[in-house]
């Protein structure tokens, strides 16, 4: 259960957070929630999931009483057999609860007739994480998992991460911290809570030629297109958000930014893996715009220019590979392209 800590230190807000052991010691091995077959782990043992289930039920009541929390804004996150009962409290006490997020859980035997309050579940919000390398559940099991789930109409985010096992790596942990903060939010906004805490929303740029600019942002970012308005406005999105870039135009006689000037000096766009960052550099290549690709240590990335000369980095987070770091500290490596094309080789 200490583990769980550090999760914290990434949360934005207030929360109070209890970390909950689990029930069956498993001498130096730690604890367990539930036992399983020794010939599959997807089969666990249905009357420690119950008795595990009814413990944890009361043991979050007694959170709630002590501690005068929201009852409203009570989140679930759960990994490997946490993740299970996670899911269980959702099933089977669905008004305890405001959403839940759990990575690597496995199915139960009678996981679909756990539901007793159909109505409340609808609408609860689940993320569902597997690793594609997961060596100990297989996905088929967290599709399975995913297609019960969704049989229940819940607000459901599933996603399989490429070159993750059973254990989520940082960028896991960052998507479910961003999803919680996200669903929380709305969450108080539903009740009329007022979040103070602001957070980078979308980035306007003038351009001088709406439509090659669209284009641009389209062809080597892959962003997607919301809306236009007009003939000046474009709104494209990467995210599940309405828009993260805004694009306006100004006209051909616009002037350049003059360099050596207060103002935003770049805008960066995250892409998911290595993988990625190989196609739009393969991409950017092949039509010859000038880049320069940087080794951060802590990142990858690419830098280079859009038609109207804003500055555009593409960057993937690289913390979490063998030999990188935690921290920049101003240190750069070339990145050669054969490094870059290895990756895209390799996949």
């Amino acid at each position: 259960e200490r583990d769980f800590l550090p999760i914290a230190d990434g949360l934005e807000g207030e929360w109070l957070v209890a970390s909950v052991r689990a029930p069956i010691e498993k001498s130096k091995e730690g604890f367990a929630w539930y036992r399983f077959s020794p010939f599959d782990i997807a089969q666990p043992n249905m009357q420690d999931i119950r008795h595990g289930t009814e413990r944890l039920e009361r043991t979050i009541g007694d959170i709630i009483t002590q501690s005068n929390a929201d009852p409203d804004q009570v989140y679930l996150l759960g990994i490997d057999q946490g993740a299970t009962m996670a899911l269980s409290i959702l099933l089977s006490y669905p008004r305890l609860v405001n959403g839940v997020l759990a990575f690597g859980g496995t199915r139960w035997e009678d996981m679909r007739y756990s539901v007793v309050d159909r109505d409340a579940l609808r609408g609860k919000g689940l993320f569902l994480g597997y690793g594609m390398y997961d060596k100990v559940l297989p996905l088929a099991v967290a599709r399975q998992v995913r297609s019960i789930c969704t049989e229940f109409e819940v607000d459901l985010t599933y996603r399989e991460y490429s070159n993750v096992g059973h254990t989520p790596n940082r960028r896991v942990i960052s998507d479910m911290l961003s999803w919680l903060s996200e669903h929380a939010a709305r969450a108080s906004r539903r009740m009329g809570h007022i979040e103070t805490r602001a957070r980078m929303g979308y980035v306007v740029l003038r351009v001088r030629n709406l439509q090659r600019a669209v284009v641009f942002y389209q062809r080597y970012l892959e962003l997607r297109l919301v809306e236009r308005v007009g003939t000046r406005y474009a709104f494209l999105s990467g995210s599940a958000r309405h828009h993260d870039l805004t694009l306006f135009q100004v006209g051909t006689d616009a002037l350049d930014h003059p360099p050596g000037t207060v103002g935003v000096e770049r805008i960066a766009f995250e892409v998911p893996n290595q993988r990625a960052f190989a196609q739009i550099y393969t991409r950017l290549k092949k039509d010859k715009i000038p880049l320069k690709a940087v080794n951060r240590l802590i990142a990858w990335e690419l830098e280079f220019k859009d038609p109207d000369g804003n500055s555009v980095v593409v960057y993937c987070d690289t913390r979490d590979l063998p030999g990188a770091a935690d921290l920049w500290q101003g240190r750069d490596l070339p990145l050669p392209e054969d490094e870059i094309l290895r990756v895209q080789e390799s996949s």
